[in-house]
């Protein structure tokens, strides 16, 4: 990945939401997680009304 000038850093649930030192977060890769997956539900013509 660093080819790709990707940096990999990581966040610990258990003690903090966002790296104090370095200001990582999860929330990005979570709300677009959650995009996909609504898009993929909706491909499949799954219902998600009823959940």
């Amino acid at each position: 990945m660093r080819f790709f000038n990707y940096i990999h850093d990581t966040v610990c649930h258990k003690y903090e939401f966002i790296n104090k030192n370095t200001g990582t977060n999860t929330q990005a890769i979570e709300s677009l997680h959650n995009e996909l997956k609504k898009e993929i539900k909706l491909r499949k013509a799954v219902v998600t009304d009823k959940r």
